[in-house]
């Protein structure tokens, strides 16, 4: 396969993965929040795949062989791969129960729905 089709492969997997993870938690395809994670990650991501494909393909060749050779190194990838899987998961979770939600707030802090009356900028004065 040549090294073009192997780096178009290589995005198409990684925004299907990543859209899985980020979608399946939600429970729905109206998560705006993970449409525009993607958007972000893969508009300009494809654009200097490309350019760097044309521009110097052995870079691209060393960024597609991803295997490490050192067991520590390989344990290190491990704890990574977990630690930004659950990265992907909890934002779609926290969408589909409210978790972070401000009604949580109103609901159980006690004073937070008097102090939302009087207060117009509650997380970033004049903007939010």
């Amino acid at each position: 396969m040549s090294l073009g089709s192997r780096l178009v492969l290589r995005i198409v997997i990684g925004m299907f993965v990543i859209a899985i993870v980020l979608f399946l938690p939600a429970g729905t395809l109206r998560f705006w929040q993970g449409w525009a994670y993607l958007a972000v990650w893969f508009i300009p991501g494809p654009v200097f795949s490309l350019y760097f494909h044309k521009r110097d393909p052995a870079l691209v060749e060393r960024r597609l062989q991803s295997k490490e050779k050192e067991k520590e190194q390989k344990v290190v990838m491990g704890v990574v791969y977990v630690v930004f899987s659950l990265a992907y998961l909890i934002p779609g979770l926290d969408f589909r129960f409210g978790w972070s939600s401000e009604k949580v707030l109103r609901r159980d802090l006690p004073g937070y729905a008097e102090y939302c009356e009087g207060t117009r900028y509650r997380l970033i004065p004049y903007i939010w």
